[in-house]
C-alpha cells in the first residue's frame, strides 16, 4: 500500500493514518519499504513515520534526509523531528541482512536514543528509537524485526553476492512426465567450474527454498556462484507435480527427492561449463539425510555437503519438535499443524507396536515406511566420498543431538569435516535471540544464510 498517494491526490492534503494490522508499506516515491509488526500503530506525516506499541513509551521513527553520509545524517534527522538525544555513548557499524547500518547510541540518564542510518542514491533513511533503556531492551526483537524488514529501493542481496561475476538462466531437466524447472547460477569466465546441486528439505519446496521472507537456497546458490562455483537449484517434484503424486500409492522418499537429485547430477555433466570431476551434492535437512544415498546412487559425485542432517528416525524428530513447540507456546499444541504431526507420531507408535504400515498410514504407507528406513549414518559409511557436515547449534528441528552422532562417528576421520555454528538455526541464519534455541517466529525476521557458512562451503569445495 502506498503512503497516502491516493488520499493526497483526492483531498490535496496530508492526513494522519493510524493502523494496527501488520502490513507492508512502501514510500510514495518507492525509496523504501518496511513491515509494521502486529500490535504496533503507525502515525504517518510528510516528515516522518512514527511507530508505537500499546503499553510502552518506546517510539520508533523513520526519517529521510538528503545525504550520502549515514553518520552525518543521524543527528539532523533527530533534530528535524525534535528528538532529545543526549550524549553520544557509542557509534559503530551494524552489519545486518539488509545491509550495513551506521548506529549511534545516545544516553540521557535512564533514557536512550538510537539512530541507525543507511544511504542509497544520495538519500539517507534514518531509523530512530527513543525510550527507557529497559523498555527498549524488552522490545528489542520487535524493533529488530522492523529494522531488518526495511528495504531501500530494489530487493537487497547479501553482501557476499556479487551479481557482476555470475549470470543466471532457467533450465529444465529430468524425465517425462516429471520434468523439473530450475535456475543455473554460472560464474563468468571461459574455464569450467566446480558444480553444486542443492537438494531440498521436506515438503513441496521451490528452487529458492522460500520460507516466508527467507530464501536460503537462493542465498547459497548466488553466494557460491560469486566465488566461482556453478550451482543448480530447482523446484521440487512435490511442488511441480503435486496433483499427480497425491494419487500415487507407490510414492517414496526416493521418488520425492533421491531420483531427481541423481538426474540433476546427470544434467550437470552435460553442461560445457561444468568440471565433471568436481560435482558436489549439497543437501539441507531431509535433503542432507538423503545426500549419502544420492551419492551412492549417482555416478561420479566428488563430495557431499550435509546441512542440518538428522541421524534419528523421523518419528523421533517429530515427537521432539512437538514437545518443544508445545512448551514454548501451549496454544500451538492444538493447532492443525501440530495435531497433524501428532497423528504421524501416533501412527509410527502403532507400527512399532506391531500394526502394519498399510493399516496405519493407508495410501501414504510406502512413503512413511521409506522415511523410517532412512539411516544416513550407515549409508555414509558405505561410501568413500568426502563429506562436509554442518550444523546450527540453535536448530530446534535437527538438533545438536544428531550432530553429536556424526561427531562420534567421524571426529577422527580425514574424509569427513564437521563444523557447528553457535549463533545459527535450521536455516543457517541468526534471527532472534542468539542466546537461546531458535523458535518458529524467528523465521519471520528477514535474514540471509550466514556469510561464514558460504565461505566455509566455498573453501571446502576448493580443496576437493
Amino acid at each position: 500500500m502506498r503512503f497516502l498517494r491516493l488520499i493526497g491526490v483526492l483531498v490535496g492534503l496530508w492526513l494522519v493514518w493510524m493502523t494496527s494490522a501488520q502490513e507492508e508499506y512502501t514510500a510514495d516515491d518507492d525509496f523504501f519499504s518496511f513491515t509494521i509488526p502486529e500490535g504496533w500503530t503507525s502515525d504517518i506525516t510528510p516528515d516522518r513515520i512514527q511507530l508505537n506499541t500499546e503499553g510502552s513509551a518506546v517510539t520508533v521513527y523513520l526519517v529521510t534526509q538528503d545525504s550520502d553520509d549515514p553518520t552525518a545524517s543521524i543527528e539532523p534527522a533527530m533534530d528535524s523531528i525534535g528528538v532529545t538525544y543526549g550524549a553520544l555513548a557509542s557509534e559503530q557499524d551494524a552489519p545486518l541482512p539488509n545491509g550495513v547500518w551506521r548506529q549511534h547510541i545516545y544516553s540521557n540518564g535512564a533514557d536512550l536514543a538510537l539512530g541507525l542510518a543507511q544511504v542509497a542514491d544520495g538519500r539517507a533513511l534514518v531509523m530512530i528509537v527513543t525510550g527507557n533503556q529497559a523498555e527498549i531492551q524488552a522490545l528489542n526483537p520487535q524493533i529488530l524485526s522492523i529494522l531488518t524488514s526495511i528495504q531501500l529501493g530494489e530487493d537487497l542481496l547479501p553482501a557476499y553476492v556479487d551479481t557482476e561475476v555470475f549470470t543466471e538462466r532457467d533450465v529444465t531437466f529430468g524425465n517425462e512426465p516429471f520434468l523439473l524447472n530450475g535456475t543455473l547460477s554460472v560464474p563468468t569466465g571461459e574455464s569450467t567450474f566446480p558444480a553444486v546441486v542443492i537438494v531440498h528439505g521436506s515438503g513441496p519446496q521451490d528452487r529458492n527454498g522460500t520460507l516466508g521472507v527467507l530464501a536460503s537456497y537462493r542465498d547459497l546458490a548466488q553466494g557460491l556462484a560469486s566465488q566461482g562455483i556453478l550451482v543448480l537449484r530447482y523446484d521440487k517434484r512435490t511442488l511441480t507435480h503435486g496433483a499427480t503424486i497425491a494419487i500415487d500409492e507407490t510414492f517414496t522418499v526416493d521418488t520425492e527427492s533421491t531420483d531427481d537429485a541423481v538426474l540433476a547430477v546427470d544434467f550437470l555433466k552435460t553442461l560445457p561449463e561444468v568440471d565433471t570431476d568436481r560435482i558436489i551434492v549439497l543437501g539441507h535437512s531431509q535433503g542432507a539425510s538423503l545426500t549419502p544415498r544420492i551419492i551412492e546412487q549417482a555416478d561420479g559425485v566428488a563430495g557431499g555437503i550435509l546441512m542440518a542432517a538428522a541421524t534419528r528416525p523421523f518419528g523421533e524428530l517429530v515427537r521432539e519438535q512437538i514437545a518443544y513447540i508445545s512448551e514454548i507456546n501451549p496454544d500451538a499444541a492444538v493447532s492443525p499443524q501440530v495435531v497433524g504431526l501428532q497423528t504421524i507420531v501416533a501412527n509410527y507408535d502403532a507400527v512399532n507396536a506391531g500394526t502394519s504400515y498399510a493399516e496405519t498410514f493407508g495410501a501414504q504407507a510406502t512413503y512413511f515406511e521409506s522415511l523410517a528406513g532412512l539411516d544416513p549414518l550407515v549409508t555414509s559409511q558405505r561410501i568413500d566420498t568426502p563429506l562436509l557436515i554442518l550444523q546450527g547449534e540453535r536448530d530446534y528441528q535437527v538438533t545438536m543431538v544428531d550432530f553429536s552422532v556424526w561427531q562420534g562417528a567421524y571426529a577422527e576421520s580425514d574424509r569427513v569435516t564437521l563444523k557447528s555454528y553457535p549463533r545459527l538455526n535450521h536455516q543457517f541464519m541468526s534471527q532472534g535471540d542468539v542466546s537461546r534455541l531458535s523458535v518458529p517466529q524467528d523465521y519471520e525476521i528477514p535474514d540471509f544464510v550466514s556469510a561464514e557458512v558460504i565461505q566455509d562451503i566455498a573453501n571446502w569445495i576448493d580443496e576437493q
